[in-house]
């Protein structure tokens, strides 16, 4: 937050003095043209009571997600100080569109949008992430008005992938958004933005201060995500039938659940019990690739993940049955209950993943990649699609 000690003969009406800030006015009884403030600005340039100081909207306090890499920006011209470069906007034919460094958030420049009547525009650049990774893409928001605007990630398509909350306006300060997000795998380019909509053609929204942020690589809780490369300690296998000359997802071996009549194939992965995992919420997917043979529907390949809290009950997460094909991802997100509280020795010394293949089915299931990963702390949006664009 920042007050303007300049002194100009600039007028700007009560309904503005938390939008246009620069400071003092001289009496005047005619409105007048402010400069670097666009036309459908201008209405709000009148004169208020002599001697008003007029502050800057105020900003509030950053609260980035923790653990961010520091000093990393995966966005070009984030602020806007480059005007419109490296940013992409729809319907801009139809809307008003400009940078300005009058109502920044960081007294630089910032971008004002506004919509055509009942209209949508939407900020945006398109960049490269890399697989099964947490990001946090975020912005700062000012809408003086009956405006909209919520932040999105879109695939290439142009197809809404996650969107955040929306807000909107009259506001008196700058608003912080953000979305915290994991890739799939694999993945390729998507689009981060502003989404902004308006139900007249004189509500501005100002955007200021975009990121994306990354988080370091996330420890896989399972030890090993390739439980058919090698011999892991945590990894257990019921019907083992290890295919080396097959085609894995990474690498030339996976593991593939030999098919039975009268038994299930599984894997069981254990989560050795320790105080860091109290409460953690985590992230968990596998590769698949189902392949149905002799006419016959495709093998069933079941996720479940066994918790055990404190009094020794039981309970179990399902992940949802992986579409057939090619290789595919499931994933789905867990919460570990609370061991170590009052007990120091808690009921369990292990958790445990199960991913099984049902008996009586034809047909191949390759399983590769499976990771546990920690969600980080604080808000977490969901993880994306698979995406193969390059």
């Amino acid at each position: 937050m920042r007050s303007s000690t300049r002194i100009a003969s600039i007028y700007l009406s009560a309904a503005l003095v938390s939008v246009l800030g620069v400071g003092c006015a001289e009496e005047s009884e005619e409105a007048v043209q402010v400069e670097a403030v666009p036309p459908a600005l201008q209405r709000y340039a009148t004169p208020p009571p002599p001697g008003t100081l007029i502050e800057f909207p105020p900003v509030p306090l950053l609260r980035f997600p923790k653990g961010l890499v520091p000093n990393y920006n995966g966005l070009a011209n984030p602020g806007f100080e480059e005007g419109e470069d490296y940013w992409n906007v729809s319907d801009g034919n139809s809307s008003v569109c400009s940078t300005t460094d009058r109502l920044s958030a960081d007294g630089r420049f910032c971008y004002q949008v506004l919509p055509s009547a009942r209209g949508e525009v939407f900020v945006s650049q398109t960049l490269p992430l890399e697989p099964r990774t947490f990001y946090s893409f975020s912005a700062l928001l000012f809408i003086p008005e009956a405006s909209e605007a919520a932040l999105e990630v879109r695939d290439l398509a142009g197809n809404t992938l996650l969107r955040g909350e929306a807000v909107s306006g009259p506001m008196s300060q700058w608003s912080y958004q953000s979305l915290t997000f994991i890739t799939a795998n694999p993945t390729g380019q998507i689009t981060v933005g502003v989404h902004c909509s308006s139900a007249d053609e004189s509500s501005p929204i100002l955007i200021d201060g975009c990121a994306v942020g990354v988080f370091p690589p996330a420890e896989n809780l399972l030890g090993n995500e390739k439980p058919g490369k090698e011999q892991s300690p945590n990894w257990y296998v019921s019907g083992k039938a290890i295919s080396p000359t097959s085609e894995g997802f990474h690498s030339g071996q996976d593991l593939e659940l030999p098919s039975g009549m009268n038994h299930r194939s599984r894997i069981v992965g254990l989560i050795p019990v320790r105080p860091e995992l109290d409460g953690q919420t985590v992230w968990v997917s596998a590769m698949t690739k189902r392949i149905a043979e002799g006419g016959a529907p495709p093998p069933q390949v079941g996720f479940r993940l066994r918790l055990t809290n404190s009094e020794g009950l039981r309970s179990e997460i399902l992940g949802a049955t992986p579409p057939m094909g090619d290789w595919v991802e499931t994933t789905f997100t867990a919460t570990f209950p609370n061991l170590f509280g009052e007990s120091a020795t808690p009921p369990i010394s292990f958790h445990a993943l199960f991913i099984e293949r049902r008996a009586g089915s034809k047909g191949r299931v390759q399983i590769e990649d499976v990771v546990m990963l920690k969600i980080p702390e604080g808000r977490f949006d969901g993880g994306l699609p698979p995406s193969l664009a390059p």
